[in-house]
């Protein structure tokens, strides 16, 4: 090994991996960025909620999507990510818990590299150019903390469902929380082990499998991971990753599309597990670029995937590819079995009425909580929580106490809420800040009652407004516990 590889922080083991999966040059590269320890900053706009800030009717318009990002950072010079039309680069990293649109979920703090999913969506397009209006059913299947779940949330019609599972129960509450910041209604949050997905039979019409890994791409972010590496935790991950692979493989529909992706860098984990799904599930390996040379400084790995390198690309490790299953094979239209839920709740539901909610969504009751789902797809949903382990569906709209509907934080975020049910009080920065952190403020301008406070159209959460003070109703489990007089 060279004096330059031997002066990285890197251990030797990992720079021979690399070179036998990247190529001599590739790896050099890498392993020079690596021992430079400077990540880039990137976030992901929220395009609806952008799209109202921008004062723009229209969240798919890129002036407008890049106008409310310049606005977000008004002191930070901004650059789009190339590979996503909603991605943007910072200069420099601003305190994102001191910023209330961070917590309003008007956009999302993201590695670069990680939104490759728009690559996904173009390319797919290409082969299936009616897919995307479709009334899809998606799964993420290993989705927190949520990134890449609020993007294919982004994709998706009205009519879509998307199931963002985690089997690691804190961080499925962590991903709950993300994906109400996002407020998509028609999302569901499961805490299930792959395996579990056999009740649906084959029902998704695409699969992401951001599968757990060595962690190769982190070294730079995180200084431990490089310290913990080893080959044998390498060889450990790609045989959990092929049981992984093996165990939701039946709940892709025949002809339906597969995304296997991880943050790491080596054959082992990336192009051993597309061998594993052709040779043994009998995937078809896609091109994700129109042309099989890919654009934007990404590798293509000798097996066929795309590999994001630091230095080549201006984000961190990722690899992906795009698969399909064989449309040949059998099952169900609908491709859901006859069988019990394999989950152990079986809530019961009473259908309800509550002016909070925009028209076009079921209004139902679980216990004290209300709940609203999109119309079309409220049975479908809540047929879905029967068989999975469900933590979170649909939009909370408000706990009821007596006749009392007290509103639900989640309901301020969400695209289902009626925004002339509640009075609005638009706050300032500081007050926002200040709600965030659960202190007490003071709207003698707000009749009594619920009040719903926003900062720049963008919803933070709710206040009970009582004459000379108001209730913070803003949960205490998410309130900022940092000095915000540093904002």
């Amino acid at each position: 090994m060279n004096r330059e590889i031997k002066d990285t922080p890197v251990p030797e083991k990992f720079a021979d991996l690399a070179r036998e999966s990247l190529g001599e040059e590739n790896a050099e590269v890498l392993i020079r960025t690596l021992s430079e320890g400077i990540p880039v900053v990137s976030i992901r706009v929220n395009g609806w909620k952008a799209a109202r800030i921008a004062g723009n009717a229209d969240e798919g318009d890129s002036s407008g999507i890049m106008s409310a990002a310049q606005s977000f950072f008004p002191d930070r010079a901004l650059r789009r990510v190339p590979w996503c039309g909603e991605g943007f680069y910072l200069s420099g990293r601003p305190v994102f818990t001191l910023d209330p649109l961070f917590h309003a979920g008007a956009y999302y703090v993201q590695d670069a590299s990680s939104m490759f999913l728009e690559l996904i969506r173009e390319a797919v397009e290409r082969y299936e150019k009616s897919f995307w209006s479709r009334p899809l059913r998606l799964l993420d299947l290993c989705a927190a903390p949520g990134g890449k779940s609020t993007q294919l949330a982004g994709f998706m019609g009205p009519e879509g469902i998307l199931v963002c599972n985690e089997v690691i129960r804190s961080r499925a509450g962590i991903l709950a929380e993300n994906m109400a910041r996002w407020g998509n209604p028609n999302v569901l949050v499961t805490d299930n082990d792959p395996r579990d997905f056999s009740v649906l039979g084959e029902y998704f019409d695409l699969i992401l499998a951001d599968a757990p890994c060595s962690g190769e791409g982190m070294f730079r972010k995180d200084s431990g991971a490089c310290g913990e590496w080893s080959l044998e935790n390498v060889k450990l991950c790609a045989g959990r990753q092929q049981r992984i692979l093996s165990d939701i493989w039946g709940a892709l529909k025949p002809g339906g599309y597969f995304v296997y992706s991880t943050c790491t860098f080596n054959r082992l984990e990336n192009d051993g597990a597309l061998d594993f799904l052709e040779k043994e599930l009998g995937a078809e390996l896609l091109e994700v670029f129109p042309s099989q040379e890919p654009a934007y400084g990404i590798v293509r790995t000798e097996r066929g995937g795309y590999q994001f390198v630091p230095g080549l690309v201006e984000g961190e490790g990722q690899f992906f590819a795009l698969l399909r299953k064989p449309s040949e094979k059998g099952g169900r239209a609908d491709g859901v079995k006859e069988r019990g839920p394999c989950g152990k709740r079986k809530n019961k539901y009473a259908v309800a009425e509550c002016p909070y909610v925009s028209p076009g969504y079921m209004l139902v009751t679980a216990g004290d909580l209300l709940k609203a789902y999109p119309s079309g797809q409220a049975e479908e949903m809540k047929f879905l929580e029967s068989r999975l382990n469900c933590i979170y569906s649909g939009v909370a709209v408000a706990q009821i106490k007596g006749k009392d509907y007290v509103p639900h934080p989640d309901l301020a975020f969400s695209r289902a809420l009626r925004q002339e049910a509640f009075f609005t009080v638009e706050v300032s920065r500081e007050d926002a800040l200040k709600f965030l952190s659960r202190e007490t403020l003071h709207f003698p301008e707000a009749p009594a009652g619920y009040v719903l406070l926003a900062y720049r159209g963008a919803g933070l959460g709710f206040v009970k407004n009582i004459g000379n003070r108001s209730n913070n109703l803003y949960p205490a489990a998410r309130r900022i516990r940092m000095d915000i007089n540093r904002a």
